[in-house]
């Protein structure tokens, strides 16, 4: 009987998903298959496992699903996303280590980095567009509320670039992580 879990995670919260999956198979409960919002659990015997998602735009650019197979780890399923498909697999610690594990490039660094400049590119858009209007209208009305309009336009403009930033910063947090699992 398939246990039901509604859990989602952004793009950018892989390795959460993969320390989410590793706590469900030690509590006992081995994941069947995926399908976007909902993951379907089997009642299994609880397991140390890691647990790797790879994610790839194109099905073409995959070599064959038996890459990480022959370094023991098992193919457990794959979900088909709109930006491309994530390959799920559990290594049994129990039988093996990380140790010699050789990891393939995939592409979710680079479906993040789209995602990311995605983001700056809206917030800067919509801020700026709000500084140039209150401008024309502060200078070409000349009413005072514009001008006040304009002062929190550019501290909301001052707090956005903080937030890129700090979300920048916080990316590469991430992709240590990422590259440091790779490595």
């Amino acid at each position: 009987m398939d246990n039901v879990v509604k859990k989602s995670f952004a793009i950018f919260q892989k390795s959460d998903e993969e320390k989410y999956l590793e706590k469900m198979y030690k509590s006992g409960f081995s994941l069947n298959k995926f399908n976007g919002s909902e993951y379907y659990f089997d009642k299994s015997n609880k397991k140390n496992v890691d647990v790797l998602i790879e994610f790839y735009k194109n099905e073409q650019e995959i070599k064959g699903l038996d890459f990480y197979e022959k370094q023991g780890y098992k193919f457990i399923c794959e979900y088909k996303g709109s930006k491309g498909t994530f390959y799920y697999y559990i290594l049994d610690l129990e039988n093996k280590s990380l140790d010699n594990i050789i990891y393939r490039k995939d592409d979710f660094l680079e479906i993040i980095e789209k995602i990311k400049k995605r983001i700056e590119v809206f917030w800067l858009i919509i801020i700026s567009s709000i500084m140039l209007f209150s401008a024309y209208m502060s200078l070409y009305y000349k009413i005072k509320e514009f001008y006040v309009l304009n002062l929190v336009s550019l501290v909301g403009f001052s707090y956005i670039l903080y937030m890129l930033f700090d979300v920048n910063r916080k990316y590469k947090i991430e992709l240590r992580k990422l590259n440091l699992k790779k490595e």
